[in-house]
Formats: structure tokens, sequence, C-alpha cells
């Protein structure tokens, strides 16, 4: 094991410890540790006050939020690191689900203006209309050979919904394998879509975009025999209590050409008509 510039030491638990070891060209696996603690003395007068227990309460934040920083990862790392702006801490990421993705993957797309749908809904509906929605997908999942998925932050859902809730009926709620509630989307080419909205990606700046992947192609790699693992420390110290979990993981899309990144873009609302066109259908200018 090299030790890795900046990196601290395993016996330095402070809630902060991250290390990275690069395994692969393509992707490299993350350790993260979260750690909280209590004393005594504050638990009893926590407990004399009706207030619930710090040590409880932290713990059960760390917990969350070691399990929300794999999302994050998952959405985000691009192989990247930096210090924090503030503390001036080393970061690092590994990398994401869309770090190879081509740039050319990358496409604006017109949202739903609600204030113009009963006045002027030829400019109302944007990409989200269903005829124009299928005809955006058509060429987007030549590379998919497995269940393509559509994950996506609020404002893309909202609209996707809106689209089906007004215009049709004929689309049935599901429970993907992912637990998550959704819509499946069935294109004229018979490509069948489960579209699924991401509270990572709403509460992390993404509202207005959404991912088109091939699921299966989406990997968690994990390191074995290093299970994710909660650990209560043993101190001599009677009066101190804490502990940490840590675990490793890492993220591979194994099919990054069958991947896209859809952005909705309020600017192109006011675009010319023949731009406008284009834009709905998800085609770039020249």
């Amino acid at each position: 094991m090299l030790v890795l510039p900046n990196s601290m030491s395993e016996t330095d638990i402070d809630q902060k410890v991250k290390s990275v070891t690069q395994t692969f060209d393509e992707y490299i696996l993350q350790r993260v540790v979260r750690a909280w603690g209590t004393t005594y003395m504050t638990e009893i007068i926590n407990r004399n006050l009706g207030n619930p227990s710090p040590g409880a309460t932290s713990k059960s934040l760390a917990v969350e939020q070691f399990f929300k920083e794999w999302g994050r990862i998952a959405l985000w790392g691009e192989k990247d690191e930096g210090f924090h702006p503030t503390t001036f801490e080393w970061f690092g990421l590994t990398d994401g689900f869309l770090t190879n993705v081509d740039k050319s993957h990358y496409i604006g797309l017109v949202g739903i203006n609600y204030s113009l749908i009963r006045t002027r809904p030829e400019k109302a509906w944007g990409t989200f209309d269903i005829p124009i929605f299928n005809k955006m997908l058509a060429d987007k999942a030549y590379m998919i050979q497995g269940t393509p998925v559509l994950i996506c932050g609020e404002s893309f859902y909202t609209d996707f919904v809106t689209m089906i809730n007004y215009m049709t009926q004929s689309i049935p709620s599901i429970v993907s394998d992912w637990k998550v509630v959704g819509r499946r989307f069935e294109a004229s080419s018979g490509l069948i879509i489960e579209v699924l909205p991401s509270d990572e990606m709403s509460l992390n700046g993404m509202k207005n975009k959404a991912i088109l992947a091939e699921k299966e192609s989406l990997r968690i790699i994990q390191l074995q025999n290093y299970p994710t693992d909660i650990v209560e420390i043993k101190n001599e110290n009677p009066l101190l209590s804490n502990g940490f979990i840590h675990g490793v993981k890492g993220f591979v899309n194994l099919n990054p050409d069958a991947t896209w990144v859809f952005t909705l873009d309020n600017a192109l609302q006011n675009a010319t008509l023949a731009s406008y066109q284009n834009y709905i259908l998800g085609v770039p200018q020249p």
C-alpha cells in the first residue's frame, strides 16, 4: 500500500479521512470514513434537558452522510482532486458513471413553459410533446443492449410527468429494481425506458438534468474482503464513546457510448423559430 500525499494515518479518525488508491486507468477505488463521538457528561446533560442523545444523533448523521457521499461520487466523480476552499484540506474523488462520456453526448433540451400552455401551446411544451420526445430519443439507444434508464432531477421529471398526465394516461407507474417509483416510457421504435426521479440529483444542483444510460453498465466496484463496516471503539477512558463507519467503493460505466446527459435550458425557449425547432429535438446548432 502506498501512502498518498496529504493523506492521513488510519489511526487518525476525525471525520475527514479519505484516501485513494489507483487500480486501473479507467477508475479508482475510494475509501471513505465518517466518525462520531460523545462523552458521558454530554449525554447526561442532554438527558436532563430532555434532548436526544448527541452520540446517537451524530452516529445517525455520519452513517447517512457516508452513503449519500457514494451517490455524489457516482454522479460527479471524475478522478478529481483539489483543496477545500475554506479548510484547505485535500480531497479526492473516484471516477463516476459520467467520466468517459463523450462531450457530444451532453445535449440541451427545451423544458415546458407553463405560462404558455393555455395561450401559446405550440411554444409551451418544448421537448415534452410525446411525438417530439419520441423523436429526440430515436437515435440515443443504438448502443444500449440492456435496460435503458432515464435518471432525472426534479425539474426534468416534473416536465416528463406533466407531459404524460396531460397527453395520455397509458403510461404505467413502476417500482424499478432500484426500488424507486417511476414511469415506463415506450418509444415508437420499441425502446422501453424506465424514467426514475433522483433525490441525489435534485438536492445537489442537478434538478434540470437527466441521464440516459444502460442500467447494467453502471457498476459499483468493491474491494474483496473489505466490507462496509461500522466500528464502535472500545476506549480505555469509560467516559468517552466514539466510533466510525468506513468502506471502499469505486464506480465505472462499462458502456459510456450508451450514456447521454440532457439539460433543460430556459434560454432556449426564446430562440428563433428555426433554432427552436432544432433545440426541442436536441439537435445542436451548426
